[in-house]
This record gives C-alpha cells, sequence and structure tokens, in this order.
C-alpha cells in the first residue's frame, strides 16, 4: 500500500510539469528589414522596401510597416475571434489572430478580398518568414532580417 502511494507521488510530481508546459510562443517583437533575395514576393511588389517594427504586449500583437516610404498599421488580440478595425473605402475591415503552436496566424478581410498570413521564426529567431495566401492564388513568401 505504501508502495503505490509513493508510486502515485512520484508519477504526479513527474507529470506536472510535463501537463503545465505549454509551447512557448516566439517573440516577434523588434524591427525587421524586408530580404527580397529571400523572399518570393508578388510580380507587383518585388522591388519594394519595407520594414515592419513588431510590438507584442500581453495580448496584443501590433505590426507597424513603412513600405516604400509609406506608414501603416495593423493590430490585433489575439483571442482567436474576429474584430472590427476599421472603415477601408465604404467597408469594414475585419481582422482575426491566434497562436498555432510556434506560428502566428493573422486573417483580414474586408467584403471583397481575404488575406490569411502565418507568421514565423527561423530556428534561431534572427529571421522571419511571412507566408501570405490571398485572393485569386495570389500567394507570397516574404523573408525578413531582425535589425
Amino acid at each position: 500500500m505504501l508502495r503505490r502511494s509513493l508510486l502515485a507521488i512520484l508519477l504526479g510530481v513527474l507529470a506536472t510539469p510535463l501537463l503545465a508546459q505549454n509551447p512557448a510562443t516566439p517573440d516577434f517583437s523588434g524591427t525587421w528589414v524586408f530580404n527580397p533575395a529571400q523572399s518570393q514576393p508578388a510580380k507587383r511588389v518585388a522591388n519594394r522596401t519595407e520594414t515592419i517594427a513588431i510590438a507584442c504586449t500581453g495580448q496584443t500583437i501590433e505590426f507597424h510597416f513603412t513600405t516604400d516610404g509609406k506608414a501603416s498599421t495593423q493590430a490585433y488580440l489575439l483571442d482567436g475571434k474576429e474584430h472590427v478595425g476599421r472603415v477601408l473605402g465604404g467597408s469594414a475591415v475585419y481582422g482575426r489572430a491566434e497562436w498555432k503552436g510556434s506560428v502566428l496566424v493573422t486573417k483580414f478581410r474586408t467584403d471583397l478580398f481575404t488575406f490569411k498570413t502565418r507568421w514565423k521564426l527561423s530556428s534561431g529567431g534572427r529571421v522571419l518568414i511571412r507566408s501570405i495566401e490571398g485572393p485569386g492564388h495570389n500567394n507570397q513568401l516574404l523573408v525578413y532580417d531582425k535589425q
């Protein structure tokens, strides 16, 4: 009886850390510069310059883009729910973000189009990979180097 109790306690102590572990979500915070040589962009954006400053705070993530000198921002709540962001050309813009393991999946849609993006870091954390699925098979693979 004592032996079973000790075994149960030992298994409980060993299993608790395994059950409590959540896969760590990577921290995308920082400034990232577009690397055209490593990317597969759409033809119309192949020669662009782009920097993304990413800020992760709690349950939000903000992407501050500077593309060919023009600034824009996309912000998401990391709750997997769709939220109305703003109005663009008379149409509401909806955004959604959630972690799928170590990959951040964002969805940006209006009544006219939808873009789904998967964001992930390289194993060393110095390269950000952005895979975009857009309308009309407008898929892109964009690579950014950490500043």
